[in-house]
């Protein structure tokens, strides 16, 4: 039997969540309830903190260039066509993502303004790019914090060892590690999201159409916390 990568997929991330489960079932709850309540932690402030510097960065780091590319894009063209600006961008922008911003801002700057071009990467290019910036930042932030949690709760294992508690500890261990490994799987798949999005869906694996039957990815992408 022929398995798409879609099905692929979603036994990989049940795998995860039972792996994970059993992972925690070994190290206990107490270490495991830890574990989970820094990761949400670290998933809280990862969060907070890159929704609250991205835009930063995009202001400092891209803003300028695509200012510069978009008005010798619009001098080339001897007007503005938001499908030919993005499409110079499809590099890094998925296409989806594209022909949704041209269907609802087609006509939006068709006006002789002379800041037109620094209008289009305000409006229209930074709202598209800006998550994809928020997913790298909320990656790096969350492993730094995570790796804080860890050393915690190494200190914190050899609790299984007590008697009276171990067999108990093992088993509330494998049910916090149930919900740990949900988590997981969701920080699999926005890792993919951003590989996409990066990858402007150009990757002959890791696209939307190969993951399109994924019924995880699916879920995701219709809730996508960065969009």
């Amino acid at each position: 039997m022929e398995f798409s990568y879609a099905v692929i997929l979603d036994v990989a991330l049940i795998v995860l969540v039972v792996l994970t489960m059993f992972r925690y079932k070994k190290r206990g709850f107490i270490a495991g309830i830890i574990d989970l309540v820094g990761n949400l932690v670290s998933l809280c402030f990862a969060w907070v903190f890159s929704g609250k510097v991205s835009p930063a960065v995009f202001d400092n780091f891209f803003k300028s260039g695509l200012i510069t590319k978009t008005a010798n894009t619009i001098q080339r063209q001897g007007g503005v066509n938001l499908e030919s600006i993005l499409q110079d961008l499809s590099g890094f922008l998925p296409q989806s993502f594209i022909d949704e911003i041209v269907s609802s801002a087609q006509g939006l700057f068709d006006s002789n303004a002379p800041d037109v071009a620094q209008s289009i990467v305000e409006n229209v290019i930074a709202p598209l790019i800006v998550p994809v910036i928020t997913v790298a930042v909320f990656f790096v932030t969350y492993a730094v914090c995570k790796l804080l949690v860890t050393f915690l709760v190494a200190m914190l294992e050899n609790v299984n060892r007590i008697p009276l508690v171990g067999g108990v500890n093992q088993l509330l261990g494998l049910v916090t590690g149930l919900i740990a490994g949900v988590i997981n799987a969701i920080l699999v798949l926005c890792l993919l999201w951003a590989v996409i999005a990066i990858t402007g869906n150009n990757l002959p694996v890791l696209n939307e159409a190969a993951l399109s039957g994924s019924y995880f990815f699916g879920l995701f992408f219709d809730w996508n916390p960065f969009l």
